[in-house]
């Protein structure tokens, strides 16, 4: 044994090295190729890791272009979270680019040291990962009829005029019934589109509704309600003034009677357990202003002599919703605008779970530069001229993705 060991020891003494030296050499060959197999599987999975981060990143960016009112600041801003959220490593640099109005590209790059190549040379290696998400398809909606089953989901009467500039008007209401437009009132749109059927003669659409369409799906579904704070002011009713009022919670409701003039600041204005009343005579409006209704009485009425001139907000949780309903009311309230003087209506009139009736004698919404109504049933009535007009680029209020156009899938590329 001893013997052995002695002759093992003799061959890695020799002073030739006719076996220690090509063993050595053996040894350090395998542990180098070792070395490089892991630093690939590191570069590889640190790559891989990149690409789902742009993937995510560039999804993400192009998901909130419509939102933006593709805003490169507001959509770099989005990228980057998502791409952060996949990559813990803070020395990956993430710059975003629009090639389109409808393309958001994400270029991820980092220079990856591999730990053994690194031992015999400088080795740095510059990784980087890029994709480009683009929205296709879709198609403008100015008006979409949650109601699944009613009949008369949209409904038109008398000499009611509802005008939707280069866009569609949808309802999901499976009734035969599901659209109908009587007496001479005029349905226009680029498309009527009907879950269900329709009833009213040739004169009573420009063109002929569609049936049997497949449903859309609420749009606003995911919008999260502002948050509701204590009461900032109770039963508010103003009358002969001229106020200027700050957004907060309006418990009760808010009323403007007889001669008033009320503006309201930007911001949110909670409209709780009361109506948001404009009576005879009064006037509203503001810019930049999110109306929340919650509560079992909190309604929109808005009677013939008042007058109203609103915007809805440019971001917050109520970016381009100017009216929004509680998705817990009571089903099937109304909303009322009987105004002569609501031409300015800039946003979106969402009441999820209530009937928006018009029933002006003048053109409503017409001065807006857009104005969307998604809401479980809207009517029309008396002799309204509904104007819902689709210029999105003359102003800064975002418009949500599935009703600008800009609804259909986002497609992935490298």
């Amino acid at each position: 044994m001893d013997g052995d060991v002695k002759l093992f020891d003799k061959y890695f003494r020799s002073e030739t090295g006719s076996i220690a030296v090509p063993l050595a050499v053996s040894m350090t060959a395998l542990v180098g190729v070792g070395g490089l197999a892991i630093d690939y599987g590191m570069s590889a999975s640190l790559k891989a890791q990149m690409q789902t981060a742009a993937d995510s990143a560039a999804v993400a960016g192009a998901s909130e272009i419509a939102l933006a009112g593709a805003d490169l600041k507001h959509i770099t801003a989005v990228a980057k979270s998502f791409a952060d959220i996949n990559m813990t490593d803070d020395s990956v640099s993430t710059s975003v680019s629009m090639p389109d109005k409808s393309s958001v590209s994400v270029a991820l790059t980092k220079t990856f040291d591999p730990p053994f190549a690194s031992l015999y040379s400088d080795g740095s290696i510059k990784l980087s990962a890029t994709a480009t998400a683009t929205r296709v398809g879709g198609a403008k909606v100015c008006v979409l009829a949650l109601d699944e089953s009613s009949e008369k989901a949209i409904s038109m009467s008398k000499k009611s005029k509802l005008t939707a500039v280069d866009c569609g008007a949808y309802s999901n209401s499976i009734h035969s019934n599901g659209i109908e437009a009587t007496d001479s009132a005029v349905l226009s749109t680029t498309l009527t589109c009907s879950a269900g059927g329709y009833s009213g003669s040739s004169l009573n659409f420009e063109p002929q509704p569609v049936s049997d369409c497949p449903p859309v799906a609420d749009p606003l579904v995911g919008r999260l309600a502002p948050p509701i704070g204590s009461c900032d002011h109770t039963d508010l009713v103003i009358e002969a003034q001229t106020v200027t009022l700050d957004p907060g919670v309006y418990c009760g409701g808010l009323a403007v009677k007889k001669h008033s003039v009320v503006t309201l600041r930007p911001g949110i204005y909670v409209i709780k357990d009361g109506k948001f009343l404009v009576d005879t005579n009064g006037r509203v409006q503001g810019e930049n202003v999110g109306i929340y209704l919650t509560g079992d009485k909190s309604v929109i009425k808005f009677w013939s002599n008042g007058a109203v001139s609103l915007t809805a907000p440019k971001d917050g949780p109520m970016a381009s919703l100017l009216f929004f309903e509680d998705r817990n009311s009571p089903p099937d309230r109304v909303h009322q605008i009987k105004s002569d003087e609501a031409r300015v209506l800039l946003g979106v009139l969402y009441f999820p779970r209530g009937t928006l009736r018009v029933d002006a004698s003048q053109k409503v919404a017409d001065q807006s530069a857009y104005t969307s109504i998604v809401a479980n049933k809207l009517e029309l009535d008396v002799q309204p001229v509904l104007v819902l007009n689709t210029d999105y680029g003359a102003t800064d209020i975002p418009v949500p993705g599935a009703l600008s156009g800009l609804s259909g899938k986002i497609v992935l590329s490298k």
